[in-house]
């Protein structure tokens, strides 16, 4: 988060949740309004049960997260997401567009996630495409 950002004087908490060490550049956010939380890292990231428990604590029960696709194989492989929503526009970038997901070692259908899904809509000249996951022992 650049110190320059705009969003630490939106009204409301603005919180930051970090696994990293930089105590000065920490300092320096506080100090423009954000809240900043130390949690514990998995593999050199947030650990994204970590991140669910802290929020579950500050009373959050809802997030929206809009995301790349490293952060949405994070959120699949841990199993976090009630409910995808993914919007599909009428185009094609080709085997070099990034992904929707990053997900390591998902090589071969038996690995495959499974999704239900619950609701189609046009939006524009886009699809809304709403998802619930089908766990393994659903």
């Amino acid at each position: 988060m650049p110190v320059t950002a705009r969003m630490a004087k939106l009204p409301g908490r603005n919180l930051i949740l970090t696994c990293s060490r930089d105590d000065q550049k920490q300092q320096a956010l506080q100090e423009i309004g954000f809240e900043i939380y130390q949690l514990a890292d998995k593999n050199a990231r947030l650990d994204l049960h970590a991140v669910m428990n802290f929020l579950a604590q500050q009373q959050i029960n809802e997030v929206l997260v809009e995301a790349g696709s490293i952060l949405n194989g994070a959120l699949l492989a841990e199993g976090l997401v009630d409910e995808w929503v993914v919007y599909m526009a009428p185009c094609i970038m080709g085997d070099q567009g990034r992904g929707l997901f990053t997900v390591p070692g998902l090589q071969q259908m038996a690995d495959k996630k499974q999704l239900k899904l619950l609701d189609v809509r046009q939006v524009g000249q886009d699809l809304k495409l709403t998802y619930t996951p089908i766990h393994n022992n659903d």
